[in-house]
């Protein structure tokens, strides 16, 4: 449903039974996100960004938080709280919060998020709204492609990196 774009993200709902988001990058620039409340069959595209031509690579709901959804971007990481009609940029001011790769929203507290980028980590303890950085033990330059956390251990987070891989604990800390 897709020609021209890359998905680079694909996120199921937990909040919304049935509903998939999915992340675009265009081949030659721009980028949508566009979710499906119908497994697929359907669906609909919205912009991300001031501009509304954000490239998207990750994608994270908030558990608990039915509308809010954050999208990383290569200009950074973007905020909705209107279930993706409107976007507004969070740590513009943090440099090196861009060519955001992954995303992880811990699902216990909801408010601590991590952002991979194409050089680091970022953690924010207040949804977005500020930022640090998360260096330490990490190698300069490996791009964040994924965070998972492990189930059955709480606040073990895993990253892969450009030839590495990462187990941090306390969620990054």
């Amino acid at each position: 449903p897709f020609p021209g774009w890359v998905v680079g993200a694909l996120v199921v709902d937990d909040n919304r039974p049935g509903r998939l988001w999915a992340g675009l990058w265009g081949i030659w620039g721009g980028g949508r996100i566009a979710f499906s409340d119908d497994a697929g069959a359907t669906w609909t595209l919205r912009r991300v960004g001031e501009s509304g031509t954000a490239q998207v690579y990750s994608l994270a709901t908030v558990p608990g938080v039915p509308d809010r959804l954050f999208a990383g971007t290569r200009a950074g990481v973007e905020l909705s709280d209107d279930a993706g009609q409107t976007f507004r940029p969070v740590g513009r001011d943090v440099p090196g919060l861009i060519h955001v790769s992954s995303l992880h929203v811990d699902r216990k507290r909801p408010a601590i998020v991590i952002a991979g980028t194409w050089r680091r980590a970022f953690r924010s303890e207040d949804g977005g709204e500020t930022w640090q950085g998360v260096f330490d033990g990490m190698v300069l330059d490996s791009e964040v492609f994924s965070l998972h956390a492990a189930v059955d251990r709480p606040g073990e987070l895993w990253a892969s990196t450009c030839g590495w891989v990462y187990r941090g604990d306390a969620l990054g800390d």
